[in-house]
């Protein structure tokens, strides 16, 4: 779901120090944005996402506060009819005629995070990972579970999504299949879970930042990262309304993507050597 609460990481401790040059790069970045459309309307999450194969999430959350602290950008808060989430939409300032703009954008934010159909793409998504490993002679040890190996995770309430083994490696995934970044809290006790249950962990994520990679990857596992949000087939005409008007990476699968896999496999090929 679309909840605007803003994961905010790093920042600086003092007034006076030296602005971090990827804000400022991501500040000119949105500046280019809204100079080629004085009249565009976005929100926070949209804006987050568009910009993310070159700023993390948050480094784009500092350089909005920047812009509406000089007064470059405008906005406001929209709440979604379940309301218990709402909408920061940002525009320049003396943009009067915005509300057909955001009532339509409202619409589709509204269509795309009601609950039922989220929680069916994020299962949808699991089961796609899944049924793919399997095809490649990977064998299912668990789904939604918390036990490997005759061990239960106790110390939090978590699950892994699914367990598979191949050769002797046993992999702990997590397949999230969202817009926002998992929370680095989450990701630690992921990882956590699975050194306790001696399983690799392999998280299969829309998108993250490379610093939660480095975690997954330090504790010698995989980031599988596939850019475009999974909606199940039968939701074709929403996929292209979000694509076409909030330009945002979605796409209806009915598979994952052959070489995508490949890569995966690749990699555990790897791990079988060592």
């Amino acid at each position: 779901m679309e909840f605007e609460d803003e994961f905010w990481e790093g920042e600086p401790d003092a007034p006076e120090q030296r602005p971090d040059p990827a804000v400022v790069r991501a500040a000119e970045a949105i500046r280019a944005i809204f100079a080629a459309q004085p009249r565009g309307v976005l929100y926070v999450r949209q804006l987050e996402v568009m910009l993310e194969k070159e700023f993390f999430h948050w480094v784009t959350d500092f350089a909005i506060r920047d812009l509406t602290e000089v007064g470059y950008l405008a906005s406001e808060y929209v709440s979604l009819p379940s309301g218990d989430s709402r909408l920061r939409f940002l525009f320049r300032p003396g943009h009067r005629f915005r509300k057909r703009q955001v009532k339509s954008a409202v619409e589709l934010v509204k269509r795309y995070s009601e609950p039922v159909f989220a929680k069916a793409c994020g299962q949808y998504a699991q089961t796609l990972f899944l049924h793919a490993l399997l095809k490649r002679g990977f064998n299912l040890k668990g789904e939604n579970t918390r036990w490997h190996s005759g061990r239960e995770w106790k110390e939090t309430g978590h699950d892994l999504d699914f367990v598979v083994e191949r050769d002797g490696i046993a992999y702990g995934c997590e397949v999230k299949n969202r817009l926002e970044y998992m929370s680095r809290e989450k990701v630690g006790v992921k990882i956590r879970m699975c050194e306790f249950l001696g399983v690799k962990p392999v998280f299969i994520v829309r998108a993250a930042p490379k610093t939660y990679n480095f975690m997954v990857f330090e504790k010698g596992g995989y980031a599988w990262i596939y850019e475009a949000q999974i909606y199940p087939p039968g939701h074709e005409g929403l996929a292209e309304s979000v694509q076409t008007s909030l330009g945002l990476p979605v796409v209806c699968s009915y598979g994952i993507p052959s070489g995508m896999v490949d890569r995966f496999l690749k990699w555990h090929g790897r791990q079988v050597k060592r």
